[in-house]
C-alpha cells in the first residue's frame, strides 16, 4: 500500500516537473516571438543608430548649454530657444537668430532690422561643436555609433549612444547622446568629454508643434538663390 503511494507520488511529481519545464519553454518561446514581432513592427532591427540620429523629429524646445572646466574649477551656462524643421535648426538668442544647416554657412538674422549675414565657420570648431544639433553632428565623416545601454534622464527612458571619430587625433572627445524613446528618439541630452572640459546640452519643455513662421526668414533668404 505504501509502495503504491510512493509510486503515485513520484509519478505526480514527474508530471508536475514535465509540465513546469515545457510550460516555461512555451512561455519563453512566446516572449521571444513577441519581441521579434515588436522589433519587426517598429523597425528597430532594421534601422541603424546613425539613421535614428540622422532622422530626428521636428521640435521646439528650451536649450541649456553648460560648460565646465575642472582645471579652473568653473564654467558657465547659456540658454536659448532651439527649433528644428527638416534639416534646418533655429537658435533664438537675445536680439538675434541663428539658422544652421549641415554643410552650409550659418546665417545670422536680426528680426528688428530684417538683416541677414553669413557667419564664417571657425577653423577651431571641432566636429563635436553644437552637438545638440545632432543632424549636423552625424553629417561628419568617419564616425562610429555604439549603443552602450539605456538610462533614464529627467523621466525619459533613453538610448545611450556613444559617438567617436575614427581618428588618430588624441584631442578628439567621446560624445554620449541620449535619445528619448518616448519622444520619437529625440536627442534630449548630449555630453561631450574633452581633455580640458565637459560640455553638456539639455533640451526641456519640448513640443513637436513647430510653427511655420519660425523658418520663414531663412526660406525668404534662400528663396531668390534657389
Amino acid at each position: 500500500m505504501r509502495a503504491g503511494f510512493v509510486h503515485s507520488s513520484i509519478l505526480t511529481l514527474l508530471v508536475s516537473v514535465f509540465s513546469l519545464v515545457f510550460g516555461c519553454s512555451s512561455l519563453t518561446g512566446h516572449q521571444q516571438k513577441s519581441s521579434e514581432q515588436t522589433s519587426a513592427e517598429t523597425g528597430e532591427k532594421l534601422v541603424s543608430l546613425k539613421e535614428i540620429l540622422a532622422n530626428q523629429p521636428d521640435f521646439v524646445a528650451d536649450e541649456v548649454f553648460f560648460q565646465f572646466e575642472p582645471r579652473v574649477h568653473g564654467g558657465f551656462s547659456l540658454g536659448s530657444r532651439l527649433a528644428k524643421k527638416g534639416d534646418y535648426y533655429r537658435s533664438d538668442f537675445e536680439g538675434s537668430v541663428l539658422f544652421f544647416q549641415p554643410n552650409r554657412p550659418t546665417v545670422s538674422y536680426n528680426p528688428k532690422e530684417k538683416a541677414y549675414r553669413e557667419v564664417p565657420s571657425s577653423t577651431k570648431d571641432g566636429w563635436y561643436q553644437d552637438a545638440i544639433r545632432i543632424q549636423t553632428l552625424v553629417s561628419e565623416q568617419n564616425l562610429t555609433f555604439e549603443e552602450v545601454g539605456t538610462q533614464v534622464f529627467e523621466g525619459h527612458d533613453c538610448r545611450k549612444i556613444k559617438v567617436t571619430r575614427n581618428s588618430s587625433d588624441s584631442e578628439d572627445p567621446t560624445v554620449h547622446v541620449y535619445a528619448a524613446k518616448d519622444l520619437k528618439n529625440l536627442v534630449i541630452f548630449v555630453e561631450v568629454n574633452l581633455s580640458d572640459r565637459t560640455d553638456r546640452y539639455i533640451l526641456r519643455n519640448i513640443s513637436f508643434d513647430v510653427p511655420a513662421l519660425l523658418f520663414q526668414p531663412i526660406e525668404h533668404y534662400l528663396g531668390p538663390r534657389g
